[in-house]
């Protein structure tokens, strides 16, 4: 009924992704290299595959082997316990198991959030910091809180935007960018660098733009979409499979979640 795939080779592991939805069954999936591990569950008619996450193996030689790479002692323990945990799930029915779930964050939406919401706060070295760490406090209570397979960090790209070519006075009236937060916006792409995640701007777009893009050819994939954004904007995007993790003026303890009946409930409307 459930496949655990601890298998430790591309070859054996798109053979078992493969196998799992030819017959529709579960792939209850785990992975470990040096000091990192993946766990996840594949295959099922809620969410997309192994290939749909990794269309194709890496080239011969890229990725070293756990003999030359070696393995944290404990992670095989950890990933293993994750894989079963999940497992149970499958079987039982009970809790939600790692199916597809993609975290889009609106970098600008969350900076701007944590700016106006935390005290001036500075380093050892006196550089204000304020925004990059409650940036850094939300994105990572969204994470711990949503445990998404993937992240996707999207900002707005320097420079004008299509709608300005359609109406040049676009956000004319918006006051510009404090410098107090504009120093910040480094320390944020550093931050959000040294945690390994995709960092996407589009040339002639805004973070909006790329975030509504991604979510629905993610939705289209099986993919259950939660966007992470200070601007309730985004409600708009909210629909099947598609969600708002909002944060209101408390930052990382005051995020509510925005599907369909929540909309519904707040504001007698539907998206």
């Amino acid at each position: 009924d459930v496949i655990a795939d601890g298998t430790d080779n591309f070859p054996t592991r798109y053979l078992v992704n493969d196998a799992c939805v030819l017959t529709g069954k579960p792939n209850v999936y785990g992975s470990i290299f040096r000091f990192e591990g993946q766990a996840s569950v594949f295959a099922t008619k809620e969410g997309p595959c192994y290939r749909c996450l990794y269309p194709a193996p890496p080239p011969p030689g890229m990725v070293p082997s756990c003999a030359e790479g070696g393995v944290l002692g404990v992670l095989p323990g950890v990933i293993g316990t994750i894989q079963a945990t999940e497992a149970i799930k499958v079987v039982t029915g009970v809790g939600e198991p790692l199916v597809g779930r993609l975290l889009l964050v609106d970098a600008y939406g969350l900076i701007y959030r944590a700016f106006h919401a935390i005290p001036p706060l500075t380093n050892s070295r006196g550089i204000l910091t304020n925004a990059a760490f409650g940036f850094a406090r939300i994105l990572l209570r969204a994470i711990a809180d949503a445990s998404p397979q993937r992240a996707i960090v999207a900002f707005d790209a320097p420079g004008a935007t299509h709608r300005h070519e359609r109406f040049p006075a676009y956000k004319a009236q918006r006051p510009s960018m404090p410098d107090e937060l504009r120093s910040q916006v480094p320390l944020v792409r550093d931050l959000v660098a040294a945690l390994g995640l995709p960092l996407l701007e589009a040339p002639g777009y805004e973070a909006d733009d790329v975030i509504g893009t991604i979510a629905e050819q993610a939705r289209s994939a099986g993919w259950e979409v939660l966007i992470l954004s200070g601007d309730l904007d985004m409600l708009q995007l909210v629909g099947p499979g598609v969600s708002l993790l909002h944060t209101a003026r408390g930052g990382a303890d005051a995020m509510v979640t925005y599907d369909a009946a929540k909309i519904h409930e707040r504001y007698g409307l539907t998206p």
